[in-house]
């Protein structure tokens, strides 16, 4: 089943090989329009490789190349784009955008030789030149000449109008829809969408006209890998080397998994010497080992050219490996086949063809025809070795062709992939689904996708250093590249699954329940009836939980504030108002002249009140005592002792043998007495009223009578005070009386005495 699953993706890989690849930039980006304008710098870095210039719009681009126009190199720096960039087909400049100079050993040219990372986001819209107003130079394409790395770059939608300008006599055009020539490597680029129509001055030797979809000429021993291109190139002057991917390429240069789609159309002029191939034009004519393509493919019909191949239009030191052509080829104006166009002319131009076929047709009117490559004679230059053609082109094979001719569908067969292998697997063949497939088919990004897919939509729950990891696992993923690093491809898939299940969640907020906390700390369990539901509540408290757990944690923030919110504070003591109260109970108020302000104090009593309030229940204790202290006793009633004195008054004392007793008994009368002291006062008046009736008149011949003693004035009825005890108020009274009488009975004799002195 697995095998079943993994057929049906790479089937769909390779029906969508040459899907744009701006669909597989960053979505989420937004795409900068440019202007027209130049900005006055980067967008931030400073072009190490730990902090390279930043690039992040059009006019940020077009600095660069102004800035590269004017002779800064870049040389061993850095730089990144951060953004899709909309060129808005407005008319570009390539950067670095005159060369020649370099070719003819002099000195005035522009390079770019620093290290470019598009960082897997897509430059759309680039034009140069127009249908009517071609752009004349030596160099054409987004770079015009570069020296470094560039790398993860897509370009889409771009058009090329040119023409080759004549420099010391010669015509140079080097164009190509990423860079123009190249002296340095180029990884995992695209070009989808190109329309390049170049043309070339008549009658003047093409010194260096190389056109190529991806780029013009590759120079030394550099690499293209996993690289791409789809669209079209025209040609009009039937010169050069014009290929799908590339037009020429360099001594010890490598080219590998690459692929084109590529429509060619060149004028076919022998005269001109055209090379053309689907995927390149042709080599550098110098036999070395080291010159290689291997495991690439062309798919685009070629029509034109003066020798001309589905695959390469000129052998010249070219060593193909494991590479196939599937595009036709027609109307060459010298020679054509299916894979080669023509072999080398000279023992300096060897090459070899191992392990490839071609699927594609050979017609036209081209006296010089082959079924995969030129060998038109007994000396065979070129080794050709384990190579195929449409059995189509059988009628066409010379009898020096050492390809074997195989029908379409042998070459749709497991069988066919072994051959192919050659015994050795490293070569790269499979057979998946019924497609033989070479290694530079897209890779199969579906476990990618589905990891992509499978990342939270929110990220924010998790601890920012799982996230980061999680963040350079997704910023890891290449896009673009071919299926012979599906294995890398999948452990890109495998970091972020691995990213994902190691997300760590953000610790719950523990803000409220430490809050709850802190509130019961901060009360004291001595003034509530019951503190235990608090403590329980606290000590409930579990740690440790994390953000997908935070209702928990609310919910026990809220058991231990619900649990404080029920504490009920203890009952504030009411033993001093009590106390208080009691006292003025046991008093009798009619002994007092204000007895209302006890009253009132004792009415304010609040009861209820809980221990934080003691303060306002002592006050109310205070209150009462305070009122106690300040009654006043009523006056004791003088009204006995005033009649007492008047009926004295009233007597003339020469009278009486002695008076002194009754003068002694009214100056014993003390004033001032209150209600409490009645039996004192009444005892006063006891002992004048006793004094009184002692008095004897003096001896005379009439009996002496009384003079009247005055009416005395009716006074208050005294009220025994109540004490607590009123069991005998009667002995109460005598008792005082008593008490009274003996007090005022000593005052009475001490008088009489001082008077008989």
């Amino acid at each position: 089943m697995k095998k079943k699953i993994l057929s049906l993706l790479l089937t769909l890989c390779l029906a969508m090989t040459f899907v744009p690849m701006a669909a597989f930039a960053e979505e989420t980006q937004n795409i900068s329009v440019w202007d027209g304008n130049t900005a006055a710098a980067f967008a931030g870095g400073t072009g190490t490789a730990e902090d390279p210039y930043q690039i992040a719009n059009g006019a940020q681009l077009a600095y660069l190349a102004s800035s590269v126009n004017n002779g800064e190199t870049y040389e061993a720096k850095n730089f990144v784009l951060t953004a899709n960039i909309d060129l808005n087909g407005l008319p570009w400049t390539p950067i670095a955008n005159s060369f020649s100079d370099a070719l003819f050993g002099g000195t005035d040219y522009r390079i770019f030789a620093g290290n470019f990372d598009g960082k897997g986001y897509t430059i759309s819209n680039v034009s140069i030149g127009s249908e009517t107003t071609p752009f004349e130079s030596d160099v054409f394409g987004l770079f015009g000449a570069t020296g470094g790395k560039i790398s993860n770059l897509n370009l889409d939608t771009v058009s090329i109008h040119g023409v080759a300008k004549i420099a010391s006599g010669y015509v140079v055009g080097i164009a190509g829809g990423l860079v123009g020539s190249s002296a340095g490597s180029i990884e995992n680029c695209h070009v989808t969408g190109l329309a390049m129509d170049m043309s070339a001055p008549s009658n003047v030797y093409a010194a260096a006209y190389w056109v190529g979809g991806l780029v013009g000429a590759l120079d030394g021993a550099q690499l293209i890998n996993e690289c791409s291109v789809s669209g079209s190139i025209t040609e009009k002057a039937g010169k050069g080397s014009i290929g799908g991917l590339i037009g020429e390429l360099g001594k010890a240069a490598k080219i590998t998994y690459s692929r084109s789609d590529v429509t060619v159309n060149v004028k076919a002029d022998s005269r001109g010497g055209a090379n053309v191939g689907g995927f390149i034009g042709k080599g550098n004519g110098k036999t070395d080992a080291e010159t290689i393509i291997r495991n690439c493919y062309a798919t685009g019909n070629v029509t034109g050219g003066a020798y001309t191949g589905g695959f390469a239009g000129g052998l010249w030191g070219l060593n193909i490996k494991n590479c196939y052509a599937s595009g036709n080829v027609s109307q060459a104006a010298a020679a054509m086949a299916s894979f080669v166009g023509t072999d080398a002319s000279d023992t300096n131009y060897y090459g070899s063809i191992t392990n490839c076929f071609a699927t594609g047709s050979v017609t036209g009117s081209s006296p010089f025809q082959y079924a995969f490559a030129e060998q038109s004679s007994a000396t065979k230059r070129s080794e050709i070795t384990n190579c195929y053609f449409a059995e189509e082109n059988s009628g066409i094979k010379t009898q020096y062709e050492s390809a074997t001719a195989k029908s379409q569908d042998e070459m749709k067969t497991e069988a066919f992939a072994a051959e192919l292998n050659n015994g050795d697997n490293s070569n790269g063949w499979s057979f998946v689904n019924g497609q033989v497939l070479g290694g530079a088919e897209p890779a199969d990004y579906s476990a990618v996708e589905a990891a992509m897919a499978a990342i939270p939509t929110d990220l924010t729950v998790y601890t920012d250093e799982s996230v980061a990891a999680l963040n350079t696992a997704v910023d890891g993923v290449v896009r673009g590249k071919a299926l012979a690093s599906q294995a890398n491809v999948n452990a890109m898939a495998q970091a972020i699954e691995n990213a994902i299940v190691a997300l760590q969640y953000k610790g719950a907020d523990y803000t409220k329940v430490d809050a709850a906390i802190a509130k019961a700390k901060a009360l004291k369990k001595e003034d509530y009836k019951d503190f235990s539901g608090v403590e329980t509540a606290v000590n409930a408290v579990v740690r440790d939980k994390n953000i997908t757990e935070q209702s928990d944690v609310d919910t026990m923030a809220k058991a231990i504030e619900d649990a404080i919110a029920a504490l009920q504070y203890k009952d504030a003591d009411y033993t001093k108002v009590d106390a208080a109260i009691a006292k003025a109970n046991a008093l009798n108020k009619d002994n007092y002249k204000d007895f209302t302000g006890v009253e009132a104090a004792v009415n304010a009593v609040a009861r209820g009140k809980n221990i934080t309030q003691q303060a306002e229940v002592d006050a109310m204790a205070k209150a009462i005592e305070d009122a106690l202290a300040a009654l006043q006793y009523k006056d004791a009633d003088y009204t006995k002792v005033d009649a007492a004195i008047a009926k004295a008054n009233a007597l003339k004392k020469n009278d009486y043998k002695d008076f002194s007793g009754v003068e002694c008994a009214i100056r014993a009368v003390a004033r001032g007495k209150n209600i409490t002291q009645q039996a004192e006062v009444d005892a006063m008046a006891k002992a004048i009223e006793d004094a009184l009736a002692a008095l004897q008149y003096k001896d005379t011949n009439k009996t002496a009578q009384p003079t009247p003693v005055p009416a005395a004035t009716p006074t208050t009825q005294y009220t025994i005070p109540q004490t607590g005890d009123t069991s005998n108020p009667a002995l109460l009274v005598v008792l005082m009386l008593v008490s009274g009488s003996a007090a005022i009975g000593t005052a009475v004799v001490a008088c009489k005495r001082k008077n008989n002195r």
